[in-house]
């Protein structure tokens, strides 16, 4: 499909051109290139942040076992939904993992900002 695609280009391929196909790609092919389309679609990006069960669980990243589904579905839910939250109340009783879940979130916010092109700061 992608050969095929090339193929029937002869000039250069423009950046819409390929977002357009990707979109409109096969699930495989779509996986395929996932971390890629994100990229053209989000260029103010260096890499694809990963999703915070994937960044908690993944050992590439932190790699924690010990966590409870409910703090990892919390995380999801605040972290990689379409809604902004300016802040979060945690009820939740003596020993539930109010203070381990704001250790990970810090953790992962660091890890989404460092996903990103950061302003470099020139010295004269």
């Amino acid at each position: 499909m992608i050969n095929d695609f090339l193929e029937q280009k002869t000039d250069s391929i423009t950046k819409e051109e390929v977002v357009e196909f990707l979109r409109t790609a096969s699930p495989e092919v779509r996986a395929e290139f996932e971390e890629g389309i994100f990229l053209l679609e989000n260029p103010d990006y260096r890499f694809k942040p990963a999703s915070f069960s994937e960044f908690v669980s993944n050992p590439k990243y932190l790699g924690e076992t010990q966590c409870f589904r409910s703090w990892l579905g919390a995380g999801n839910e605040i972290f990689n939904s379409e809604r902004h939250y300016n802040e979060i109340t945690l009820l939740v009783g003596i020993g539930g993992g109010k203070s381990y879940f704001l250790a990970l979130a810090l953790l992962y916010i660091v890890h989404k900002l460092l996903s990103k092109y950061i302003c470099e700061l020139k010295f004269q």
